[in-house]
C-alpha cells in the first residue's frame, strides 16, 4: 500500500493557525492600545541611552492609558497640563508610524486568506510580518523613551502605581483602575 504525500501546497503551508492567531491577535491589541492621533511630526528617534539598562519592564505605559487614569493615579492639576502637554506631543509624532503599521498589517491581513487557497509558502507570509513586527518594536521603544521622559513628572509612588496597574491591565478583569 503507498502512503500519500503531502501536496506541494501542504508542505509550504506549514505554520498552523497559530502564527496566523498571533499575528491577527498582536495587531488588534496594538490598536486596542493606540493614542488619539493628532496630525503632524515625525516619529521621533529613540535615543537608547535613556533607557535604563537591565530593566526587566518590557513595556512602557501607554500616553493615553495615564492620562484616562490620571485620577485614579491622583495626579495634581499641574502634573496633569504636564502629562497632556508630553502625550499631545506623542500623538502628533507618532502619527506615521501608526500609518506605517496600519498598511503593514493591512498587508499581512490581505495575505492570509489567500494562504491556503493560493498555495502562498510561509517565506511569503514572514515576509510580510516582519515589517509588522519590526514596527511594533519601534513602537515599544519610542514608548520606552516617552515615559523615561513623563515618569520624572510624577512622584516615586504614582510611578510605581502606574507601572504596577499598566502591568496587570490584562489580568485584571476590572483593570484595577476602575476599568477602562
Amino acid at each position: 500500500m503507498r502512503r500519500s504525500t503531502p501536496s506541494p501546497v501542504g508542505r509550504l503551508l506549514r505554520f498552523g493557525p497559530g502564527l496566523v492567531m498571533a499575528v491577527i491577535a498582536g495587531y488588534y491589541v496594538w490598536r486596542m492600545n493606540l493614542p488619539n492621533q493628532k496630525p503632524g511630526g515625525m516619529a521621533p528617534r529613540v535615543d537608547h541611552s535613556q533607557i535604563e539598562p537591565g530593566r526587566t519592564n518590557l513595556s512602557a505605559p501607554e500616553p493615553r492609558w495615564i492620562m484616562e487614569h490620571a485620577k485614579n493615579l491622583a495626579l495634581t492639576e499641574k502634573q496633569t497640563a504636564q502629562l497632556q502637554k508630553l502625550k499631545d506631543r506623542w500623538d502628533a509624532n507618532m502619527k506615521p508610524l501608526e500609518a506605517q503599521l496600519n498598511e503593514a498589517s493591512t498587508a499581512v491581513r490581505d495575505t492570509l486568506p489567500g494562504a491556503s487557497s493560493k498555495g502562498a509558502a510561509i517565506e511569503t507570509v514572514r515576509a510580510k510580518a516582519a515589517p509588522v513586527s519590526e514596527l511594533t518594536h519601534e513602537l515599544l521603544e519610542a514608548r520606552k523613551a516617552w515615559w523615561q521622559e513623563a515618569s520624572p513628572v510624577l512622584t516615586p509612588a504614582q510611578k510605581l502605581r502606574t507601572e504596577a496597574l499598566w502591568s496587570h491591565r490584562f489580568t485584571n478583569s476590572s483593570h484595577a483602575a476602575g476599568g477602562r
